[in-house]
């Protein structure tokens, strides 16, 4: 007989731990990649987009939209806090969020 579960992936395991460690996006760690670990991923591909409008301190090539809300995406995000009087802790959550539509980005809400 045939299970339908899906079989954990290690390396979903891997990128799901980096994301909640990253961006606190409250992924459930089981290796599988379902509904929220898709939508997760579109929405950080959005947004590192959207980020990629910002200037940072220092010089540094824009981040690749890769779905990945790892440390140099952290790191971006961080920067554009720090020089925008945002609080600093690499995390794109809504005040981040409000303050980019502010200026003009569009950015949808965190899944």
């Amino acid at each position: 007989p045939t299970s339908s579960t899906p079989k954990p992936d290690p390396a979903v395991l891997a990128y799901q731990r980096r994301q909640n460690a990253h961006a606190h996006a409250n992924l459930l760690p089981d290796g599988i990649d379902g509904p929220e670990t898709r939508a997760w991923r579109a929405w950080v591909t959005a947004a590192q987009n959207a980020v990629n409008g910002f200037k940072v301190t220092w010089p540094r090539k824009k981040l690749v939209p890769d779905g990945d809300y790892g440390s140099t995406t952290a790191a971006y995000v961080k920067d554009v806090q720090g020089r925008n009087g945002l609080y600093k802790d690499g995390v794109l959550g809504p005040v981040m969020i409000r303050w980019m539509r502010a200026k003009g980005a569009t950015i949808t809400n965190r899944p």
